[in-house]
């Protein structure tokens, strides 16, 4: 009776550590939602509104486009005598697109949290901080699996097909699917965290390791029509493939909608995955986190510098260097510049099929061009988070002798630099591979550049309304903030706009002419914005605390 009472007060105790790590998990996964600070209750309401907007597009935007990927493999499947199939590619969709999700902050989550010197450092078993780590990463993972197979589910159920285990198997899919995605971005992330260990280039391997996850993810986005028509028209051969190459998801097929046993064999594979990451991560997380990082040496401004290089040269490098010793900055916010310099490459390769498209609809190329290189920028999102990833030190340098006015300048002018290079590079490529002539390269440049100047001023002006200071993890600062969520849309729409209205004002208006008046747009409205900016938005920036 003793020793039963004894393990039930450990195991109670364990439990209550445990909900506490997670508990404070999720609150930093919230936060951005919730501001804590007393007097930015205002905020926080709007703040949660205009989530609540953003959040409910972007998700029903994917659930449609999943439904319609559904429907168009389910009826070929089920005709075939293939409904197993159906499953199996649905739940290889659902692993692909959780796995994009996650792989590019699970490193961050786990290895690089802020807090993880200071929880490390306390009573706690190493094992349970991990596990709370990857518990985020799964519940991540979790909700872009549902945005797959909920569909998937949903439209089983409209062909007729189905029965009642076959229907529940597949929502139960839900919750193990996600199991082998986390497995598979733990595993990237502690080959990772290896690599960091023996080597200073911290933030240059991550890159690198993203970018190749990229570049496979665009050449098979690239082909994904083709596949999608393969796959349709030649299911029972890849069906034998599948079951040779792709066992597990065999069986998660077969098992849903021929013989149940079948899906336990799915479940108990993807237990035994999660498992012996954790277990391979466990023995080594201490000693991976606790490694010296050696990024953040020269983050700071130094008087020295400043007397020496000049003020402004000084705080564009401070930029700079935190910009690049950070791989989620460089990966989150710019993403978008590494792929407008590689982007030409691939328009070489494809240079004959882009000319026969424009040739089929009739349309002039540079225009074209413009709408794209904008609507890449778009994606680049530094400024929108330059102010946020100053975090709870931002009393550092703002107890410089500084002027709010040089520190926001210095935000705005890097954003414009790292953009306005990538823009450059890509417009004059663009117009060479495409022979599109000397005018149109300067118009494409023009466009661009107002383009780089908008939206950077337009991200700087977001995260001074809407920084968050109190991240734990800088995911929290470049990817889960609400100045990052509307720059991003926002300036998708910008880029967006102006293709609209010239399908229907282009033959009123020649394109050589309808360029330079959206560039003239475009550069009043950043005139607007960067007046807000060093009027209102410096005072913002004095106070923030």
């Amino acid at each position: 009776m003793t020793l039963l009472k004894t393990f039930s007060l450990n195991l109670l105790k364990i439990m209550k550590i445990f909900n506490t790590l997670l508990k404070k998990q999720f609150s930093e996964m919230l936060s951005v939602f919730f501001p804590v600070k007393k007097n930015t209750q205002k905020r926080s309401t709007a703040q949660l509104a205009i989530y609540t907007v953003l959040m409910v597009y972007v998700v029903a935007v994917f659930i449609g486009l999943f439904f319609i990927y559904a429907n168009f493999l389910c009826e070929p499947f089920c005709s075939a005598g293939l409904a197993w199939l159906y499953f199996s590619i649905m739940g290889l969709t659902a692993l692909a697109i959780s796995l994009i999700g996650t792989v590019f902050i699970t490193y961050i989550m786990i290895y690089k949290a802020g807090d993880n010197d200071q929880l490390l450092s306390m009573p706690l078993p190493a094992g349970y901080i991990l596990l709370s780590r990857i518990i985020s990463v799964y519940f991540m993972a979790f909700f872009m699996t549902a945005m797959v197979m909920l569909p998937a589910a949903v439209v089983w159920i409209i062909s007729g097909r189905f029965t009642i285990l076959s229907v529940l198997l597949s929502v139960v899919s839900i919750f193990i699917i996600p199991l082998l995605s986390v497995a598979l971005s733990c595993l990237l992330a502690w080959v990772i965290a290896l690599l960091m260990s023996k080597t200073t280039h911290k933030t240059l391997i991550t890159v690198i390791f993203s970018m190749l996850f990229l570049g496979v993810y665009f050449i098979g986005y690239s082909k994904i029509y083709e596949a999608m028509s393969f796959i349709a028209t030649n299911g029972e051969s890849i069906g034998k493939q599948l079951k040779l190459f792709a066992y597990p998801f065999y069986c998660m097929g077969y098992g849903t909608a021929e013989k149940a046993q079948y899906y336990l064999i799915f479940a108990a594979l993807c237990i035994l995955a999660f498992s012996l990451v954790y277990l391979i991560l466990s023995k080594t997380f201490l000693s991976l986190s606790t490694a010296k990082k050696g990024e953040n040496k020269r983050l700071a401004v130094k008087t020295e510098n400043l007397k020496s290089s000049g003020l402004q040269i000084a705080l564009f490098k401070k930029e700079a260097r935190r910009f690049f010793s950070s791989s989620a900055y460089v990966l989150n916010g710019g993403m978008g510049c590494i792929i407008l310099l590689v982007l030409p490459v691939f328009a070489a390769i494809y240079k004959s099929k882009i000319n026969e498209m424009t040739a089929q609809i009739n349309i002039t190329l540079t225009p074209i061009l413009g709408a794209f290189v904008c609507f890449i920028l778009s994606t680049v999102i530094i400024s929108a988070s330059s102010v946020s990833i100053e975090g709870k030190s931002i009393w550092i340098i703002k107890s410089l002798p500084l002027s709010a006015k040089d520190v926001l300048t210095a935000k705005l002018m890097f954003h414009i630099v790292a953009a306005g290079i990538s823009a450059l590079v890509s417009c004059v490529a663009f117009g060479v591979i495409f022979q599109i002539g000397a005018v149109d390269i300067a118009l494409l440049l023009l466009l661009g550049f107002s383009y780089v100047v908008l939206t950077a001023a337009f991200g700087l002006a977001m995260n001074l309304h809407f920084p968050a200071l109190d991240w734990k993890s800088e995911v929290v600062a470049v990817k889960q903030g609400a100045s990052v969520m509307i720059s991003i849309l926002t300036s998708m729409i910008i880029a967006i706009v102006p293709v609209i209205v010239y399908t229907f004002i282009g033959n009123l208006l020649s394109y050589v002419w309808f360029l330079l008046l959206v560039t003239a747009v475009f550069a009043v409205i950043s005139a607007a914005l960067i007046g807000y900016i060093f009027s209102n938005g410096i005072r913002i920036f004095e106070n923030l605390n």
